[in-house]
């Protein structure tokens, strides 16, 4: 049994790497459009994980369990890890209004 030619390998390769092309846009278009709708549940998730823990906390089902003993509670991690995200989300936003000559 011969094996394919040198042209015939030339040709697949082709096919493959324009098949690839294809694949390769589809999903970065795919995997945009699917970031795009749960932007919003990631910036507001750590909020509602907050809230929860503290109605928990709240509700006191166990006296070993408290989250509230090392001061004010949760609530100032949880602004500054909405207002990293925030930061990070609109980064470049941030870098072009506050160091225009950077850019």
């Amino acid at each position: 049994m011969a094996s394919p030619s040198l042209h015939v390998w030339f040709l697949l390769l082709i096919l493959l790497s324009f098949i690839s092309a294809r694949l390769y846009d589809t999903l970065e278009t795919m995997i945009g459009d699917f970031l795009d709708q749960i932007k919003l549940l990631i910036i507001i998730s750590p909020i509602v994980i907050l809230g929860g823990l503290y109605i928990l906390s709240a509700f006191n089902f166990n006296s070993n369990l408290n989250f509230n003993r090392g001061g004010s509670g949760p609530w100032r991690l949880g602004l500054l890890l909405v207002v990293m995200l925030f930061m990070a989300t609109y980064q470049s936003d941030f870098r072009e209004r506050w160091f225009p000559m950077m850019v």
